[in-house]
């Protein structure tokens, strides 16, 4: 008569040992892997104090608004042979309301689709994603209006955000707080309200 209960919690361990393997794995897929932490690089790149200066560098001036999460946009990361990171950016899909300007072979218009890449990046690690960017770099938030500088890659033809956080404003009534750096918040205050008056925005 001893046997069968023997095998009754016999039964019972391997089903709590299961039952904690699983909420193991569960918890480290929802805490860990999925979990976000920011990086913050520096790069050497020409930035524009003024408007007129942004303007002319820009290849395409447009207002659109992006239409996927920043988690769901793809996220393109480049590698030397050693492993090491070399590049990395993040592709960014808009519905476009208007464009100001546009080089004449560029067929883009309004309510097309139109794709750049920002300098922000994502890359997975065993310890969770890791989110690079570029000098305290925002990237552009789902539904929300902007206005966006953007340069052509003369290799890929690709096209870029230039200008970092200066190089895209946000038009929406419902922007979050920016950097959180006073100093740098207001000067995009004021280079946005520049933008917004050059365009008559």
């Amino acid at each position: 008569m001893m046997t069968p209960i023997k095998l009754l919690s016999s039964k019972k361990i391997t089903y709590t040992l299961l039952i904690l393997l699983v909420t193991a794995i569960l918890a480290y897929w929802l805490l860990i892997f999925n979990s976000v932490r920011e990086k913050n690089v520096h790069a050497d790149a020409v930035t524009f104090s003024d408007v007129d200066g942004l303007d002319k560098a820009a290849d395409v001036v447009l207002i659109g608004t992006p239409i996927k999460n920043f988690l769901e946009r793809e996220h393109i990361v480049s590698k030397c042979s050693d492993g090491t990171i070399s590049s990395f950016s993040t592709s960014v899909e808009v519905s476009v309301e208007s464009v100001i300007k546009k080089p004449s072979d560029l067929q883009i218009d309004k309510g097309s689709i139109f794709k750049f890449n920002e300098p922000v990046g994502l890359i997975q690690e065993v310890s969770g994603k890791v989110k690079l960017n570029v000098d305290d770099y925002l990237e552009l938030e789902k539904g929300n209006k902007y206005i966006v500088f953007l340069s052509k890659h003369p290799i890929s033809g690709e096209y870029f955000v230039i200008n970092y956080n200066l190089g895209n404003f946000n038009l929406s009534s419902n922007e979050k707080t920016l950097s959180g750096n006073a100093s740098e918040d207001n000067k995009k205050e004021k280079f946005k309200k520049e933008v917004l008056f050059k365009y008559g925005l």
